[in-house]
């Protein structure tokens, strides 16, 4: 077979530590003086790590590569506008803290403990940005319907999860007389924007969630043609990946002022499936899309950057 540009890419063991020097490197000269940015920065490579781990433990590629953390830190990376915003970093770090705990429990309708701290690191998230919470019916139904494992002990450790941190928080305000912060805090699940709106994104936002649109494409319809390859398991999970890529854009397609809490999420199940197909594809027009895939993806990089 033979090994063109992207798979060697792909299958090197250079690549991660590059892409996150680069990256690194990148963020240290937009702005290292922001405190915010700092944040995120810490955040997103936490998350980063937390990728590795989720790759390594869910075998999400058939062949070695590092390509799902890659993809993860250069999507996250390329929307620089957002990082001066720490708290979409950490909804992201969150969200990844939430796969890595529920995937544990697949086909374990008694891995109350997993879901507790999956359902946990959700309801950090939502601290953060309310309008998480938005994911949570479908979270709970491909915990039914993808991993598996659904019971009404699960459902109580999930709900549990959630809760907790709102817990420390209610505590917080009536301790300093600010219960008012709650209301504040959930009245967001209630307020809408027309339906459409796309005025409501910068021209960066637009950008950057139209070539991701397009990688999640790109990567679900490969994925589809080529599952048989892979086990029954991996299936499922990517599988879950494509559905909560659906929701999540079909709800950003309404509802564009939730494009901050999204785009992480989208990010986080479109990396796995565009990884997939660099990864595992040896064609001659594959090789020549992932060129282009890299391509762009610094042009964008450069035009966020420049523009905040």
């Amino acid at each position: 077979m033979v090994k063109r540009f992207q798979n060697r890419i792909a299958e090197s063991r250079s690549s991660f530590p590059v892409a996150a020097l680069l990256c690194t490197l990148l963020w240290g000269l937009i702005g290292w003086d922001n405190y915010s940015m700092r944040i995120s920065y810490a955040a997103v490579a936490i998350a980063t790590l937390l990728m590795v781990e989720f790759n390594n433990a869910n075998v999400l590629i058939r062949i070695y590569s590092r390509m799902v953390s890659c993809t993860f830190l250069v999507l996250m990376t390329m929307s620089t506008f957002n990082l001066q915003d720490y708290g979409i970093a950490i909804v992201s770090m969150c969200c990844i803290g939430h796969y890595l705990a529920s995937f544990r429990s697949y086909q374990d309708k008694n891995a109350v403990g997993c879901i507790f701290y999956a359902y946990l690191c959700l309801g950090i998230a939502s601290i953060f940005n309310v309008n998480i919470l938005y994911m949570l019916p479908l979270f709970l139904i491909v915990q039914r319907t993808n991993l598996l494992a659904f019971s009404f002990r699960i459902l109580c450790a999930a709900l549990l999860g959630l809760i907790c941190p709102y817990w420390f928080l209610t505590a917080y305000c009536v301790a300093f007389g600010k219960l008012h912060f709650l209301t504040h805090h959930f009245a967001p699940l209630v307020q809408f924007c027309e339906v459409g709106d796309f005025t409501l994104l910068s021209l960066s936002q637009t950008v950057c969630v139209a070539f991701v649109f397009v990688l999640a494409i790109i990567g679900a319809i490969h994925f589809l043609r080529n599952s048989s390859s892979d086990k029954i398991r991996t299936r499922m999970l990517y599988e879950m990946f494509i559905i909560v890529d659906v929701f999540s854009f079909t709800i950003l397609a309404i509802q564009p002022r939730l494009f901050n809490p999204l785009y992480g999420i989208i990010v986080i199940n479109t990396s796995p499936l565009i990884a997939h197909f660099i990864a595992l594809t040896h064609t001659r027009w594959s090789n020549i899309m992932t060129i282009i895939i890299i391509l762009l993806s610094v042009v964008i990089t450069i035009f966020s950057a420049w523009i905040i």
